[in-house]
């Protein structure tokens, strides 16, 4: 528990890398300060990849000074691998079923792996937060190239 100590979280090296869409799960609400409150939550990149999807409903506290928000929520990531030949500017553009909000997501490949480009995937990472199951709610995705719609090989 971190009720007797300072908690100290600093999102600010990673934003200053351009790693913009970290989070981390509070399983048992231990970051939370009032006791009878205690309930899973995420401690989060305050940024717009992250907190574009976030309803009304959910509650978070921004800490500017850490470059994080603590919300009310928790997020689920999805990962998509795709062939990294012929996908160079290829971006994931994620929205809710009813387009009201979207994010674009440019997918990268790790720059220390010397493998062959066929082993070296390029990955989009999305992260989203948990919805109610609802015809209305849930999320659609789409590879764009240029802004229109491609499907790359081995996804």
């Amino acid at each position: 528990s971190f009720a007797d100590q300072p908690v100290l979280i600093d999102f600010c090296p990673a934003a200053e890398a351009g790693i913009v869409d970290a989070y981390l799960t509070d399983l048992d609400g231990s970051f939370e300060a009032n006791p009878d409150n205690k309930k899973p939550r995420s401690i989060i990149s305050d940024s717009d990849v992250m907190t574009a999807f976030l309803g009304e409903d959910e509650e978070c506290t921004r800490i500017p000074e850490g470059c994080y928000a603590y919300c009310d929520v928790c997020f689920r990531t999805i990962r998509f691998e795709v062939d990294p030949s012929g996908s160079e500017g290829y971006e994931l553009e994620v929205c809710t079923k009813t387009r009201s909000k979207c994010i674009r997501i440019a997918g990268g490949t790790d720059p220390t792996d010397y493998a062959t480009s066929s082993t070296n995937y390029r990955v989009f990472n999305v992260h989203l937060p948990a919805v109610e199951n609802s015809e209305s709610s849930g999320f659609n995705a789409a590879f764009l190239l240029d802004d229109e719609p491609v499907w790359p090989n081995y996804v």
